[in-house]
């Protein structure tokens, strides 16, 4: 028997696509409400589980934290009751605590599958090649008083559709999406941007996130319209309306992307997982990242992860696929 964990629509979006075998396995939703919990089975739901457990996890300035992690830790320990074994462990997120906490009850017997969520995957490899072959994110204080174990993940294999070299014991396990039928016709004269909270979180500057989109709106002669993430503050996209058109689909990107019956020729952003996840879509239209100096970044951590992630595009990239240099635009 097999045990899948999910905290978000994404991953369950991307493990719908693939060809993995769900039956008659268990399924556990680790989310912060129930809406999150319909947004993720909304993917899942007949995939013939023989078991669906949804977990609440606390909100960072929950009351009730306390109480909502016993529950979790109590969770876990009827879970391990319940089903003593699984054969293979498959889980949405390396730094989800609760995902970890559950694989440190199972191993080193059970075989651990990291799913696909875009970028995460590469961040992941890149860390346990170059650093260490076992997780090492030390919970706080608040679990390790309440139990929750450190798992050690000697081992790890990737459900991915990327090409990563995985070192020491990890492995790599090449997933194929479904084909989709339905046929595309792309917009010569559309591009679409695909947002990230990059100012809000602390990488670059909003200035400098302005001046770019600026460079983009004067170097293209075709019209652009930009998704917002759903962490951009509305001070940045009331901005961000002055430049481009703005769009905010229902659903996740991927998802209406797919649905679409006319595409735009590109697909633009500056790392966002949307634009490996297009590649891992099959998507006809051009995907372009474009590169952030090292010198417009903000810290020695944001510097390692961008660095990480451009070198990994660089990598990839091919007709199709192109990392751009800003000072060229």
């Amino acid at each position: 028997m097999k045990l899948f964990i999910i905290s978000t629509p994404s991953q369950a979006f991307f493990l719908s696509q693939t060809l993995e075998v769900t039956s008659n396995s268990v399924l556990i939703l680790t989310v912060k409400s129930k809406k999150e919990a319909n947004k993720i089975l909304y993917y899942l739901e007949g995939l013939h589980w023989k078991e669906i457990n949804i977990w609440l996890v606390p909100y960072a300035d929950d009351k009730v934290v306390y109480y909502k992690l016993f529950l979790l830790r109590i969770r876990i320990i009827t879970l391990k009751f319940k089903f003593p074994t699984f054969s293979k462990i498959y889980f949405g997120s390396y730094a989800n605590i609760i995902h970890l906490s559950v694989i440190a009850a199972y191993e080193p017997k059970t075989k651990l599958i990291l799913l696909y969520d875009g970028l995460q995957m590469v961040s992941v490899n890149h860390f346990r090649n170059r650093l260490s072959t076992e997780n090492n994110k030390k919970f706080p204080r608040a679990y390790k008083l309440l139990g929750f174990k450190e798992p050690k993940i000697k081992k790890l294999t990737y459900s991915s559709p990327l090409k990563l070299i995985a070192e020491g014991e990890d492995k790599i396990e090449i997933i194929k999406r479904r084909i989709n039928p339905k046929r595309q016709i792309i917009d010569e004269d559309i591009i679409y941007f695909i947002g990230q909270p990059l100012p809000e979180i602390g990488v670059i500057s909003s200035e400098y996130y302005i001046a770019t989109l600026k460079k983009l709106k004067y170097t293209y002669s075709k019209k652009i319209i930009y998704f917002p993430h759903p962490r951009e503050g509305d001070n940045l996209i009331r901005e961000i309306s002055k430049i481009f058109e703005i769009k905010i689909p229902e659903t996740i990107f991927e998802e209406y992307f797919l649905n679409l019956q006319t595409i735009p020729c590109e697909v633009i952003s500056f790392y966002s997982s949307v634009l490996v996840n297009l590649v891992f879509l099959n998507a006809p239209s051009k995907i372009t990242s474009v590169g952030i100096p090292e010198n417009e970044i903000r810290g020695a951590r944001f510097i390692r992860i961008t660095s990480t992630t451009y070198e990994y595009f660089n990598q990839i990239s091919n007709g199709d696929f192109q990392v751009i240099n800003p000072k060229n635009l």
